[in-house]
């Protein structure tokens, strides 16, 4: 988990409290992608992917900002999505199909 204070460089660490665990069941389509990215990631920059390195990063290969993420992509997702603004949804998510 990345954490952050205010402006300061988020730093890795665990949650702060146990509420803060979770676990997300990940359907196996995602899994797969999420597997081609990093193996692309990693035949690009020509190492292996490390067990710590963030999952979504930047170009640099630094962790995204939660603020500029949500400002960039998040929020301008309503507008191409079911999900209206103030519904209270954090993102929207388009169901599943069922295998």
């Amino acid at each position: 988990e990345l954490r952050s204070a205010g402006s300061q460089r988020p730093v890795a660490g665990p949650p702060k409290t146990p509420a803060g665990v979770r676990t997300i069941p990940v359907p196996e389509w995602l899994c797969a992608g999420l597997g081609a990215l990093l193996a692309d990631r990693a035949a690009r920059r020509g190492d292996p992917v490390t067990p710590d390195e963030p999952l979504f990063q930047t170009r640099y290969g630094n962790p995204l900002n939660r603020d500029k993420l949500r400002a960039n992509v998040i929020r301008p997702a309503y507008g191409r999505r079911a999900c209206p603004r103030g519904s209270g949804a954090t993102t929207c998510v388009t169901p599943m199909p069922r295998s």
